[in-house]
Parts: C-alpha cells; structure tokens; sequence
C-alpha cells in the first residue's frame, strides 16, 4: 500500500511540473495527457467563485387583499437592503441575495424565452414560464414576504423586475403574470 502511495505521488508531481513547463518545452501528447489530468482538479475560474451578473435589478411586488385594495409597488427587501449596509455579518445579507437569485433565475427563463430586457411579458408561453426555473421560487418569494409583512391575508401578487443590462446599458420593467396566493397558508 505504502508502495502505491508513492509511485501515486511520484506521478503527479511529475504531471503536475510537467504541465507546468512552457508550451515549447513539452510534445504535443505529452501536453494532452497533463492538461487532461491537472485541469479538471486544478484550474479555477472566477465563475466558480463568484459568477459576474451582467444584470442589476431590483424585485418590487403589488400585493393585492382584495380585488380594490392593494399596496401599490413596494419592494419588500428594502429594509434588508438597509441594515444589510450596516450589519453585513448578520441574516440579512441571505434576504439580500434571495432577491439577487430570482433575477439570477428570471434571466435564464427570459433567454429560454427569447426575450430582451424590454420586452413585454409574452401571454402565450405562460405556460412555458410556469415550468421554467423561475416561476416557483418568485411565488415563493412573493408568498415569504406577504407573510413577513402583513397581518392580513394576502390573495394575489404582482410582481416585476426593474433590470438593467450593464453590459448593454438598456434598462426595461419585465411585468409578470399575476401570482394567485389566494391558497397560501
């Protein structure tokens, strides 16, 4: 067993050196040898750590108690945002980057959809939008902050995302359908 170790580490120190020389120090196969061994373990990505958003946003929510009476649009993590500036070691940083995910998730469901930050909410794949990666979590969301902040029963939420393309500089409103929480608990 010792044995094994050894020659274990014998070979991929050598790998590892050897994938390390210059590029016109080392052959061709020996070159697709070391980089199939080293890279998959040892090469790192600012992605994998942090992935770059190219979107800001910002989440705001009209909660509606009846069919005349709602909140208007409010956007229910401001507060967290607040103390979050001041308090970044506590809770509030998670409530912050909720926030940031859905964006995150509506992003893959908008270029699934094929759509830009301008466009209008497409009625006809609604259907599609509720199978997508986003739909659940904002209800969710919606449905989270609704009990968080009111003492009365919420039946339905709008929701919609201010988003600014930072690389392309275009900024857009994406409206989605209405949220029934009429059956939330």
């Amino acid at each position: 067993m010792g044995l094994a170790a050894f020659f274990f580490v014998v070979i991929h120190f050598c790998t590892v050196i050897v994938y390390a020389w210059p590029e016109q120090l080392k052959p061709k196969a020996l070159h697709h040898f070391t980089k199939a061994y080293v890279e998959p373990v040892f090469t790192q990505r600012w992605s994998m750590f942090a992935p770059c958003p190219t979107t800001n946003s910002r989440v705001e929510i009209n909660y509606f108690f009846s069919a005349s009476d709602s909140t208007g649009w409010i956007r229910p993590t401001s507060q967290a945002i607040e103390v979050h500036g001041y308090f970044p070691a506590l809770h509030y940083g998670e409530l912050v980057l909720a926030e940031s995910n859905l964006d995150y998730w509506l992003g893959l469901d908008i270029d699934y959809m094929d759509l830009s930050v301008n466009d209008p909410f497409p009625i006809d794949q609604k259907e599609a939008f509720y199978k997508g990666y986003s739909y659940y979590k904002i209800r969710n969301f919606a449905e989270g902050w609704a009990h968080y902040l009111y003492e009365r029963r919420v039946i339905s939420a709008k929701v919609r995302f201010i988003r600014e393309d930072v690389v392309t500089g275009e900024v857009g409103v994406f409206v989605l359908p209405q949220y029934d929480l009429s059956n939330a608990d």
